[in-house]
């Protein structure tokens, strides 16, 4: 997505959860938003988002980690630097400043993957490079954990991170990595994640 379509995107979904929040505290019953007291502000202005990152932010950490982020990925930056809404049933997705190798952090989680029996056995193309409601989230390479790129904070065991192994046209494939789902959900790229997980609902 290019920033006119993430603004667009990033919109409506604030627009749903603000609904839904509201719809919660309402109804005497909250349960997505339980405990959460979002500002009047917030709610007034219809967005969840944050201020987005300036470029030279942006290029400060591809300098740093000496990659170049996947283009939508980037746009979604630049519009708003991370997402969190201070729900920990929301995916908060780190701002570009946060955004770190998944290995400088946790490394004892992935010696656990990696050192496991399933490596033995490496997943073929035809089984990997399989999508949407047929994809297996166990046919997953453990060994791509040592090059991910972690894009959030870990909630009850899951992760979003971004996989530089796998690159079609600059995006990267992206994983909502679980160890309630033994393994991993894949996409093509983070856009492609988002559209279909929206931010506006539990993603667990």
């Amino acid at each position: 997505m290019n920033i006119t379509e993430w603004e667009a995107f990033l919109r409506q979904e604030s627009q749903k959860a603000i609904s839904a929040y509201l719809e919660e505290k309402d109804s005497g019953n909250p349960d997505l938003w339980e405990d959460i007291e979002l500002e009047q502000e917030i709610i007034d202005s219809g967005w969840l988002g944050l201020e987005g990152a300036l470029e030279r932010e942006i290029v400060a950490t591809e300098e740093l980690l000496e990659i170049n982020l996947p283009p939508s990925y980037r746009n979604f930056l630049r519009v708003t630097n991370g997402w969190n809404t201070e729900n920990p049933e929301l995916i908060h997705l780190y701002s570009v400043q946060e955004v770190c190798w998944f290995r400088d952090q946790h490394q004892d989680w992935i010696d656990i993957w990696v050192n496991s029996e399933a490596i033995l056995d490496r997943i073929p193309d035809a089984e990997y490079f399989v999508y949407g409601k047929d994809q297996e989230p166990s046919q997953i390479r453990e060994d791509y954990l040592q090059t991910a790129l972690k894009i959030s904070t870990v909630y009850d065991g899951d992760v979003v991170l971004l996989n530089p192994q796998i690159i079609v046209d600059g995006e990267w494939e992206a994983w909502i990595f679980s160890n309630s789902s033994c393994g991993a959900h894949r996409y093509e790229s983070f856009s492609n994640m988002l559209k279909l997980k929206g931010l506006s609902d539990s993603w667990l």
